[in-house]
């Protein structure tokens, strides 16, 4: 593992600055939650957009399957119907579980 020298220079340069020959205690986990915080927000950010795309996308194709069952007659028994009825549920299936997902972490 590669230690980049230069942030180790400065953090013991403000160490001895204060006076610390070690580091205090919880200044590790601080510093984990920091980084796990920020990494959280950027990720947020950075796939907001094509978790909308996404949505979007099987959005539609929820709607189309819709749209085939009400062309089939679903009164009518109609081999296609299955695949129709198979198919909206497989992409009502797949956006809960995005949203479960999506809102659990």
């Amino acid at each position: 593992m590669k230690i980049d020298k230069r942030t180790s220079d400065r953090l013991s340069a403000m160490m001895k600055e204060r006076g610390l020959d070690a580091a205090p205690e919880g200044l590790s986990d601080r510093l984990v939650n920091i980084a796990v915080r920020s990494y959280k927000s950027n990720y947020s950010m950075r796939y907001k957009k094509e978790e909308r795309i996404g949505k979007g996308i099987l959005f539609v194709l929820v709607l189309l399957n819709l749209w085939m069952l009400y062309i089939l007659l679903p009164g009518a028994i109609h081999p296609a119907l299955p695949a129709g009825v198979a198919a909206l549920a497989v992409g009502l299936g797949v956006m809960i579980r995005l949203n479960k997902w999506r809102y659990a972490g």
